[in-house]
């Protein structure tokens, strides 16, 4: 890899650069999958690793654009909980592709801002039946803040449809968005102080979301839906988003890292450094898809055989079978196997 003593790398600053400038597309380019493997088994390092991270709670990352996204909803809510008596909630949006690990993140950002005030909900709307089931959701809401809480709710896949009504539950969040108060029967109750998270179900960018069918935005009143928000975040996940992506090694090697401080502490040496087998570091970095993004890294860990060894060799994966449920098994143990 380098001595102690070498650096992997370093970059000028452009006076003025086109596009989005980032260090790890800088000329000279250093070599990104040494810095993802370095990660990986010995942790990030300053001295090692030559570009930002920015770390909220247990939740790390590499990539500028989710690094400001990640920032600017954190900055929001700490302002949020300096008011004491604010006129609404605070409404975020939260996208990526399935698996990316919107929920993990979104509550990281809380744990970093307060962890003993902010409770976390969380509600699937894709599993709503009708508006009671959302009904019962807001009175979660407002018990948690009546016990002295602020409620963190995250609504998972609030794009889904009702019916064949395409974003049919959008509608219903906008009077609790904008006026802090639900409506059951013929009363209103207020909310309270509350975050409000809108994670992205069929959408995996803002973008994207905001850039449906006409029509559909129309009688969705999304127009009215975005303009109740205060921030989103667009969240990459670990696979390549096109050809020329060339940070979703390091976005998997942050992850994986983590993962394995979390799930498998017995697999580090005394100095902190992890002890796996090349090959299968080789393939958890290289596979090219993760059917299930963020959900099938750690599942692959779940499968594995480590709980008796104190190295990730070859013989501690799954069969090529298993493995097929989140990635392609044949590849990743021929990958393995390199």
């Amino acid at each position: 890899f380098m001595s102690a003593d070498d650096e992997i790398g370093a970059v000028e600053i452009p006076q003025h650069p086109r596009g989005l400038w980032t260090i790890a597309s800088s000329p000279p380019i250093f070599d990104i999958e040494a810095v993802s493997r370095y990660i990986v088994i010995n942790g990030y390092s300053r001295k090692k690793c030559p570009l930002p991270v920015a770390h909220f709670g247990k939740l790390i990352t590499a990539d500028r654009r989710e690094i400001e996204g990640y920032q600017s909803i954190r900055n929001l809510m700490v302002e949020y909980m300096k008011n004491d008596n604010p006129e609404r909630p605070l409404c975020i949006g939260v996208f990526g592709p399935p698996g990316a690990g919107k929920s993990f993140a979104v509550s990281q950002l809380a744990a970093s801002v307060d962890p003993e005030r902010i409770k976390h909900l969380n509600f699937n709307i894709s599993q709503f039946r009708c508006e009671d089931d959302l009904i019962d959701a807001f009175h979660q809401i407002r018990d948690a803040v009546l016990e002295g809480m602020v409620p963190q709710a995250f609504f998972d896949e609030f794009d889904s449809p009702i019916g064949e009504k395409k974003l049919g539950w959008v509608k219903y969040f906008l009077a609790p968005m904008q006026d802090g108060e639900f409506r059951e029967g013929d009363s209103m109750h207020p909310l309270g102080k509350c975050i409000l998270v809108f994670a992205g179900g069929t959408s995996s960018t803002f973008q994207e979301f905001e850039s449906q069918d006409p029509e559909v935005l129309r009688e969705a009143k999304v127009r009215d839906f975005i303009s109740r928000l205060r921030g989103y975040v667009n969240i990459i996940g670990p696979d390549p988003q096109h050809r020329r992506d060339k940070f979703f090694m390091l976005r998997r090697a942050i992850l994986l890292r983590s993962m394995f401080e979390r799930k498998t502490p017995h697999l580090f040496d005394a100095s902190g450094r992890l002890r796996i087998d090349e090959g299968v570091l080789n393939a958890f970095l290289m596979i090219p898809e993760y059917r299930h993004g963020v959900r099938s890294m750690e599942a692959i860990l779940d499968m594995s055989i480590l709980q008796d060894v104190r190295k990730f060799e070859k013989a501690s994966l799954p069969s090529a079978g298993q493995l097929d449920l989140h990635v392609d098994g044949e590849l990743f143990h021929r990958m393995a196997m390199d």
